[in-house]
C-alpha cells in the first residue's frame, strides 16, 4: 500500500510570492477586489479557504469514503499545428492512477513513482515529478491540499471572468531544480461564493474547472482547460468529463508500473 500522507503542513498569511504574481501579471487573468460572499469574509486564512473547499466537495468523510473511480473524458487539443481529438480512460485506487488514450499513450503513478509510454515505446520514469496527485482526480486531489507539503499563503481576492475569487499561493517545501520548469503549482484560486477551486497556476500553464456536478455526493468538474505558453509555444487542452464510475471494483494488477527504459 501507498505510504501514509505526511502531517498537515502549518499555512501561513502573507503576500505571493515574486515568481507567482509576475506570471500572473503576465498572464491578465485578474484585478483587485475588496468584496466577498463567501462567510462574508473578506480575509479568510487559508485554512479557512481549504475546509471551506473540501466542505464544498462534500465534505472529508465523503470524499474518503471513495476508494476508486473510473472515469472517461473527451479531449480536444489545440496549437499551432492544428486540432486534434483523443478520448482518455482514468482509473484511480488507493492513491494509484493509470491513464491510456485513445491515440494510444499510457501513464500512471504507482505509489512511488511516475511513468509514462508512448505509443512505440518502451515505458520511462519521471522521476524528477515531485508532486504525486494528479489534477484529473477529484478525490485524492483536494485531500492532498489539507496536507500539502510546502507552504501555502492568502493573498488577497481577485476577479476571474465572472468570478471574485480567493488567491492562496505556493512555496515548496523543497527548492526546485532552476533548468526545469517548475512543477508544483504558482497558486490556487477558489470560488469566494461557493468554496470551489475554479483556477490552478502552474510556471507554463493554467488550469480551469468548472461545470461542478454532484456524483454519488461528491461535486466534481466535469469539464478542465488547461492553457501551456511557453516561448514561443502555446496549446489548449480542453476535457469534458463523458462518464464517471465511483467505488468500482479494480484490480491491483491494473496498476503496476511496465518495465522499460523509454527507448523503441
Amino acid at each position: 500500500p501507498p505510504p501514509p500522507p505526511p502531517p498537515p503542513t502549518p499555512h501561513t498569511t502573507s503576500r505571493c510570492s515574486s515568481a507567482a504574481s509576475d506570471v500572473y501579471k503576465r498572464q491578465a487573468m485578474s484585478v483587485l477586489v475588496t468584496d466577498s460572499s463567501f462567510g462574508q469574509k473578506t480575509d479568510p486564512t487559508v485554512d479557512d479557504i481549504l475546509q471551506e473547499y473540501i466542505q464544498a466537495l462534500g465534505g472529508e468523510e465523503t470524499l474518503n469514503s471513495v476508494t476508486s473511480m473510473k472515469l472517461s473524458a473527451s479531449q480536444t487539443v489545440h496549437n499551432d499545428e492544428g486540432t486534434s481529438e483523443s478520448t482518455d480512460t482514468m482509473l484511480v485506487s488507493g492513491g494509484r492512477w493509470i491513464i491510456r488514450n485513445s491515440q494510444g499513450v499510457r501513464s500512471g503513478f504507482d505509489g512511488s513513482r511516475h511513468w509514462i509510454q508512448p505509443k512505440g515505446y518502451e515505458p520511462k520514469w519521471q522521476t524528477e515529478i515531485r508532486y504525486p496527485f494528479n489534477l484529473r482526480d477529484p478525490v485524492a486531489y483536494p485531500l492532498h491540499l489539507l496536507r500539502f507539503p510546502g507552504t501555502l499563503t492568502f493573498a488577497g481576492q481577485t476577479k476571474v471572468g465572472d468570478f471574485s475569487a480567493f488567491r492562496v499561493c505556493v512555496q515548496p517545501s523543497e527548492p526546485e531544480p532552476t533548468d526545469k520548469i517548475r512543477q508544483t503549482p504558482l497558486e490556487f484560486l477558489f470560488d469566494a461564493k461557493t468554496g470551489l477551486l475554479i483556477q490552478v497556476v502552474f510556471e507554463a500553464r493554467k488550469v480551469e474547472f468548472s461545470d461542478y456536478r454532484d456524483v454519488d455526493g461528491v461535486m466534481i468538474p466535469f469539464q478542465r482547460r488547461s492553457t501551456y505558453r511557453f516561448a514561443d509555444i502555446s496549446s489548449q487542452y480542453e476535457t469534458l468529463i463523458q462518464s464517471i464510475e465511483v467505488n468500482p471494483k479494480l484490480d491491483d494488477g491494473l496498476f503496476v508500473a511496465p518495465v522499460g527504459d523509454g527507448r523503441r
